[in-house]
């Protein structure tokens, strides 16, 4: 079992995907911001960090890049409803393991989130 930490400031995709992958026997984590995941990452262990681009007040970009400063080794998957080939290349950049975009394809997702977690260990 993996915890995975949801960080998206839409209540209903993090309730989505609480339910989605919890079905898939892993921890799941939701918060609303991009500091309450920083928090969450403090405190304890996290295997992998599924996060939207588009929140405020800081965004996924930033906390991406703190996030690789601060847990190097981290696997992070990126999600937007905006996606772009720009914003997909600073995410990949940046150090994201993978991005995906929104409306999520639930199988996608969970090949991605696997894939991350199977290349972390």
């Amino acid at each position: 079992m993996a915890s995975v930490l949801v960080a998206d400031d839409e209540k209903l995709i993090l309730s989505v995907l609480k339910k989605v992958l919890g079905t898939r026997q892993h921890e799941v984590i939701a918060v609303e911001s991009g500091q309450a995941a920083l928090d969450v990452l403090r405190q304890r262990n996290i295997d992998l960090l599924l996060a939207d681009v588009d929140m405020r007040p800081m965004d996924g970009l930033d906390l991406l890049k703190q996030v690789r400063a601060l847990y190097p080794k981290l696997p992070v998957v990126m999600m937007t409803a905006f996606g772009t080939v720009s914003t997909a290349i600073s995410t990949m950049t940046l150090g994201a393991f993978d991005y995906i975009t929104k409306p999520i394809k639930i199988e996608e997702l969970i090949d991605v989130i696997e894939h991350a977690l199977s290349a972390a260990r």
